[in-house]
């Protein structure tokens, strides 16, 4: 579960699951950016973890989170590459998470959460 966190606040969702308007287009240029850091991550998972699982299984949980995350189902057609997984590449693994988040769209990237909002010595309260 650490990497979906890791990705959640990547994209700076809310983890309290909060609701947010209909997303705006994703430009794709930004999708494939994140699924790039995605891959990136699984890599370094992979390369740090005592007991690593599988790269297949570190996207699927990512994309899993993001649907989660944003209270949104997993679309069908995502679900069904999500099930073919553990016999793709990684260059197909990099295609599904791009599909996935340009799936979701725009986001508002601010964590509206009560937790979020508090103030630290070291950020004032911005509002």
């Amino acid at each position: 579960m650490p990497f979906m966190v890791v990705l959640l606040a990547a994209l700076g969702f809310d983890h309290n699951g909060n609701s947010q308007p209909a997303p705006a287009a994703l430009d794709s240029k930004e999708s494939v950016q994140f699924a790039k850091q995605s891959i990136l991550a699984t890599q370094l998972i992979q390369q740090q973890h005592i007991k690593p699982p599988g790269q297949s299984t570190l996207v699927d949980w990512a994309v899993r989170g993001l649907f989660d995350a944003s209270k949104e189902p997993v679309p069908k057609a995502l679900a069904d590459r999500l099930t073919n997984a553990p016999q793709m590449k990684e260059a197909e693994l990099l295609a599904l998470l791009a599909d996935a988040r340009a799936a979701l769209g725009k986001r508002d990237e601010r964590c509206r959460c009560t937790w979020c909002r508090k103030p630290t010595r070291l950020s004032p309260r911005t509002r």
